[in-house]
């Protein structure tokens, strides 16, 4: 009889574990592809009448966690030391203005990554600017892991780094 109980539950278990196997992988996969997070992001950008604010309360709908702590954490230890941040303007744009963003062209490789990237180019006041996104998945949709530019490199480890020199001194 323990045999047949064994057998039962384990029978049940299974199929409970079956239902829920496509619940739990369709959480794991963002509905939005890559370039709709990001044509949504720019749209604030691209407008010119945008209150959007990429390291205010919208930072933690944007950035992935740890990304999102190192980023408060530059803000929160240059604001008690009265220093200028290591992030010393918006890492959406690359800039510390702008107006409309005109030219957009996001591209993001379908690769089936858990990390994809995409690249992002536009022009800010005339001057290019190409950006590369590395994206994770969050609920539906997608945030950002890391943002590589040729002016800093991995925001990831500009921070990284910058936080540890800053600790140090």
């Amino acid at each position: 009889m323990l045999n047949a109980e064994c057998l039962a539950r384990k029978i049940i278990l299974g199929a409970f574990l079956a239902l829920l196997a496509p619940n739990l992988a369709k959480a794991e996969i963002p509905q939005q592809s890559p370039e709709q997070f990001l044509q949504g992001i720019y749209a604030n950008y691209t407008s010119g009448h945008s209150t959007f604010e990429p390291l205010g309360k919208q930072g933690e709908l944007l950035f992935e966690h740890s990304l999102f702590l190192l980023i408060q954490k530059d803000a929160l230890g240059s604001n008690a030391k009265n220093e200028v941040p290591l992030l010393n303007g918006d890492p959406i744009c690359n800039c510390q203005e702008y107006h409309k963003l005109k030219n957009l062209k996001i591209v993001a490789a379908n690769t089936g990554n858990p990390h994809p990237a995409a690249s992002v180019s536009f022009t800010n006041e005339g001057k290019p600017e190409t950006m590369q996104f590395e994206l994770v998945p969050s609920g539906d949709t997608w945030k950002i892991f890391d943002i590589v530019t040729s002016d800093t490199g991995s925001l990831r480890d500009y921070l990284v780094k910058g936080l540890e020199e800053n600790a140090t001194h």
